[in-house]
């Protein structure tokens, strides 16, 4: 037996997806740490357990796996909720936006990240690209029930109407923010990166980001 995945770069919206999942696969929980570590997360470090587990770790560290659903996310918005994580939430930055999207930019994702997991935002991509079934995170928050409905089935779990209704309501972000001790959850706006991205920044991200962004159907150009 291999472990099944709930994978995809940091900062992608999987915790926003995993707790939809656990309320599927575990029932309904209201503590946020029982919550989040019904489904362990793994970085690599040791061998994974069996059943599901979580993590962000690149697909060569990963091992053998069984099903795998990875959790995409437009790169740009991934750096401002990455920005907002390490200097808002961990305190582990002390920069201000521009200066971090500039290094995002640089590094082709979170410098810190790419250090810890090898592989920047591309690599990452595409390094999971072949395995289970990938969901935009854009996509699931349009139409979150319609989107967990599918990929249940492609993952082969099944769940009740009913179910994946109270799943989609659960995942609320004013009900996950009222449960979350550490303020974890950003914004969670779709886009927001065109209110913070320059144009210089976009004309030098693109070709950075550009190829895989787009075979996902990400508009990266000013």
């Amino acid at each position: 037996m291999m472990p099944n995945w709930i994978a995809g770069y940091q900062k992608s919206g999987t915790t926003w997806m995993l707790w939809q999942l656990v309320h599927v696969l575990r029932g309904p929980h209201e503590d946020w740490v029982q919550h989040v570590s019904m489904i362990p997360n793994w970085d690599g470090t040791e061998t994974p357990p069996l059943g599901w587990v979580r993590g962000h770790v690149d697909r060569k560290l990963a091992g053998s796996i069984d099903r795998a659903l990875y959790i995409v996310r437009h790169p740009y918005d991934v750096a401002l909720s990455a920005w907002r994580y390490r200097s808002q939430v961990i305190f582990t930055l002390k920069q201000p936006l521009s200066e971090y999207i500039d290094d995002f930019i640089r590094a082709a994702g979170d410098p810190e990240f790419n250090a810890e997991n090898g592989g920047t935002w591309p690599e990452h991509i595409q390094g999971w690209a072949r395995e289970g079934y990938r969901v935009r995170y854009e996509d699931a928050r349009k139409a979150p029930a319609a989107v967990l409905r599918r990929l249940l089935v492609t993952l082969g779990l099944e769940a009740t109407d009913k179910t994946i209704t109270r799943a989609v309501e659960a995942a609320s972000i004013p009900k996950m923010r009222a449960v979350d001790p550490i303020k974890f959850m950003g914004p969670a706006v779709v886009g927001r990166w065109r209110r913070h991205f320059t144009s210089a920044q976009i004309q030098r991200a693109q070709p950075v980001f550009g190829t895989v962004a787009a075979s996902l159907g990400y508009d990266v150009e000013v």
